[in-house]
């Protein structure tokens, strides 16, 4: 036998032995200071192994039981009342749809605090949605909360293995003091944690967040950690005891100095049998508590119970260490497998920002219009629904059942969306003029952009005019449909402007573009600095199964050359799948837009297609998050905590490769998301089912045609955040086109500090108030003060991220000052 072996050996003796020492003192101890907090709950994945009525069912049912035992241990020892954790708010809303007479009673029960409210609509890829996205999924339960007066600052977020960085900041700014993450380590890296159990996490702008994140737990009863100690299918054959595996080993850890252990979870996932677990649940823990010799006492609790007496043991004995980084990301990949919805989920996403922006620049009062109200709550209810991480299913039929409410709830979202930003431009006023259209810049950033419109009648000879000037067109023809382009003017933040088409010559620029493009056979499609020749970066595409495959290309054709840009068109296949990239070359600007359109044979190989964009080696990457910006490596390097994976995660707006000798290249695409983290090249996946194949769908649900559009920058000197953000924004959330005429006057709202970016510019939800809503990010590092010139507003006040104010701010000749954290979150309340 090796040392090591000897070793290891000799440790587990140890253990076994200090086990057995601890059985026998614990078996003796009638009435042992320890307690055992079990937090009954239920994983409800939506839709996960069920239909949706069956989902709403049994919710409803299970609901019911736990208010029917409730009623029945009302009489019972405070630990043995019945009490229940809510994991999701539609347990709520699917509870009071099939029993609403029995809504006094289930909001009496939270009030008492026999039963916890959750936050979260339904089990989000919390990594996967934007800021917006993750925000308004807690929007559903924070109306009723103020609806009935209940508390709302506790969450449990069962059974996804992740915890991104930017959960912090967006949570403590709605009021969440603590979150519970029981997951579930499949497909994942969390079984090499090294978390305490409770700790507190401090975001990227140092707020903070208390989190119960148990690997010790999780490992052996996942996220039904209750009914492992209990005993409840699936658990029914498991020996372990509560002497055996929870009193010898959270007695032994370092710095927990509290009696007290929780085990989160009772009824695993959501079945037709977990209404009927109720009164065994309840019983067991009566019947245990009943023991002339127990070792502990067990409580029927709440998550709250257990965190109440961990803050007042902190307030007495601080114990809790702080945690600062990203546990990464892992399910939030899933969507991959339904690329073509997961694009439509983050197109509707920026669509529904853009569409609040023109509802707020027209000073548009939700409680005025209950059509306007009922489209936008449900667009906003589609967003977060379709965030639920159960992109998967339990077998090849609810595989496909989960698939096509994707498919129904994503295009929904899309022409809600569109629908609202219609409503927007007629509610500023537009009015159809023949041969003119109106911009509209929905971001707070100004913007000066490519803009590309049909043309209006046929010719190629048209112009483009703002006010009496003419501007450089060009003409571009794809498949013989005709379109005119041209750069607009300066556009304000929230600002609109004007232009004609008219009859006329364009102009031919014989200026060169500033880069070349060449197919080259090694490295791919090579966009070359035509200035000094250098190579600035190579495009390859790459099939991935059980072998991998490149590309192959045809020789780029130039399909436009005019004064604005050369745009090239390459067309090639991988394996069956065809393909067509189109690179637009700015001749005055420094970006290189280009978008891939994939028709894919339908097939059920276990396969991933990439987008592969060549960096220098050791290039250090910068990654726009949820709420963050992370760089992809385990600390101290970068922001990850050991246990994240490293492999792979999801991009929002940008990724940012800084260069070992200077300059570097942003990334920037409003619908790809999935990045493996590299230091020679960004590798993007834009779809497959090579994430969780067991469970994912194997065919796009039958989809073929997909389209992904992107941006590249190159700069030179050292990276800044501030501008990541703003060339990220600016693409997520390009300039807005319709056909006719809008009266232009300055934008309601200026912000006059580039380093900050605007979440969310909207109309308040009636529910929390009157008036527009901004919601501040502040992109640098440092602590400001945000001014903002509001030029119709008579009163403002600081809200936190649910729109609920905090305190008032004064207006002086139209400006407000607002200080943010670096890397912070706020949100300001405006009122005309």
């Amino acid at each position: 036998m090796k040392q090591n072996d000897l070793a290891i050996t000799i440790k587990a003796g140890r253990k076994l032995l200090l086990a057995f020492l601890f059985v026998f003192v614990f078996s003796g101890s009638a009435y042992s200071q320890w307690r055992l907090y079990i937090s009954n709950d239920v994983c409800m994945d939506n839709t996960w192994a069920l239909t949706e009525k069956q989902t709403h069912d049994y919710i409803a049912n299970l609901m019911a039981a736990n208010l029917d035992a409730m009623n029945a241990t009302d009489k019972e020892p405070w630990q043995n009342k019945a009490r229940y954790t809510c994991t999701v708010t539609n347990e709520i809303f699917f509870f009071l749809d099939k029993y609403p007479e029995r809504s006094s009673e289930l909001v009496s029960r939270i009030r008492e605090g026999r039963i916890m409210l959750s936050p979260f609509l339904v089990n989000t890829d919390w990594g996967f949605a934007g800021v917006e996205g993750f925000l308004r999924s807690l929007y559903p339960a924070k109306r009723f909360a103020i609806a009935y007066n209940l508390p709302l600052n506790h969450a449990v977020h069962s059974e996804l293995p992740s915890l991104p960085w930017g959960v912090a900041p967006l949570l403590s700014g709605c009021g969440i003091h603590w979150i519970n993450k029981p997951f579930l380590n499949y497909d994942a890296t969390f079984g090499s944690l090294s978390n305490p159990p409770i700790f507190i996490l401090s975001g990227p702008d140092s707020s903070k967040i208390n989190v119960v994140m148990d690997k010790y737990a999780s490992l052996h009863y996942f996220y039904a950690q209750g009914g492992g100690v209990l005993k409840i299918t699936p658990f029914n054959k498991d020996t372990l005891t509560i002497e055996s595996f929870w009193l010898p080993h959270y007695s032994s850890l370092q710095y927990y100095p509290m009696k007290a252990i929780l085990a989160e979870g009772t009824h695993s996932d959501l079945s037709s049998n977990s209404a009927s677990q109720v009164a065994d649940i309840t019983k067991k823990i009566i019947d245990y508590n009943m023991q002339a010799k127990k070792s502990v006492t067990m409580v029927n609790a709440t998550f709250p119970m257990f965190t109440d007496l961990v803050d007042s043991t902190q307030a007495s004995e601080p114990f809790l260490p702080v945690l600062k980084g990203d546990f990464g990301h892992s399910w939030e990949l899933w969507p991959l497998a339904l690329a073509k919805y997961a694009t439509y989920l983050r197109q509707g996403e920026n669509k529904l920002v853009a569409s609040e922006a023109l509802l707020a620049s027209a000073n548009v009062d939700l409680r005025t219009d209950t059509i306007l109200l009922s489209i936008h709550r449900r667009a906003e209810w589609l967003m977060a629904m379709l965030a639920d991480h159960a992109w998967n299913g339990f077998d090849s039929t609810n595989i496909r059942t989960n698939s096509t409410i994707r498919k129904r709830f994503s295009e929904e979202l899309i022409s809600l969306t569109d629908s609202i930003t219609k409503i927007g431009f007629d509610l500023n006023g537009l009015k159809h003029v023949s041969n003119t259209i109106t911009i509209y810049n929905p971001t707070n950033y100004k913007n000066s952009s490519l803009v590309e419109v049909p043309l209006p009648k046929p010719g190629n000879e048209m112009t483009v005019w703002a006010n009496q000037k003419q501007l450089p067109t060009q003409l571009i023809i794809r498949d013989g449909i005709k379109s005119l382009c041209f750069i607009s003017d300066t556009i304000p933040g929230y600002g609109f402007a004007n232009y004609r088409i008219k009859s006329g010559k364009i102009a031919v620029s014989k200026k060169e573009a500033r880069y070349n493009i060449k197919i080259n056979s090694k490295t791919g499609i090579d966009i070359i600095n035509s200035r000094t020749s250098e190579i600035e970066t190579s495009l390859q595409l790459k099939y991935l199964s059980d072998t991998s495959y490149y590309v192959s290309m045809q020789e780029p054709r130039l399909i436009s050359e005019g004064s604005l840009a050369s745009i090239y068109q390459i067309k090639g296949h991988l394996l069956k799948t065809e393909f067509t990239i189109e690179l637009l070359v700015s001749k005055s600007r420094n970006d290189i837009d280009f978008s891939i359109a994939l028709n894919k044979v339908a097939n059920i190989s276990k396969e991933g297609i990439y987008l592969i964009c060549k960096l220098p080696k050791k290039s250090l990457l910068h990654v726009e998050t949820t709420a963050a910006v992370v760089s992809p490596y385990l600390a101290p390097k970068g922001n990850y905590l050991p246990g994240a994976d490293t492999t792979r995660m999801v991009m929002q707006g940008f990724a940012n490769a800084e260069y070992p000798n200077g300059g570097g290249l942003l990334l920037a695409s409003p619908d790809a998301f999935c990045l493996n983290p590299s230091d020679t090249a960004f590798v993007i996946q834009l779809l497959g089912n090579n994430n969780n194949y067991k469970e994912a769908i194997k065919d796009q649900n039958g989809e073929i045609s997909f389209d992904f559009h992107f941006s590249l920058t190159p700069y030179s000197g050292t990276y800044s955040s501030v501008q990541s953000h703003t060339l990220g924004f600016l693409k997520q959330m390009p300039l807005i086109v319709a056909n006719g005429e809008i009266a232009v006057s300055p934008p309601r709202f200026s912000i006059l500090n580039s380093s900050i970016k605007v979440t969310a510019c909207k109309p308040a939800d009636p529910a929390f108030g009157d008036g527009t809503i901004l919601r501040l990010w502040n992109t640098s590092q440092h602590h400001i003060i945000c001014n903002i010139q509001a030029h119709d507003s008579k009163k403002a006040w600081i809200t936190d991220l649910l729109e609920q104010n905090i305190s008032p701010l004064e207006i002086r000749n139209g400006l407000v000052s607002i200080p943010i954290q670096g890397n912070g979150f706020t949100a300001v309340r405006f009122v005309k």
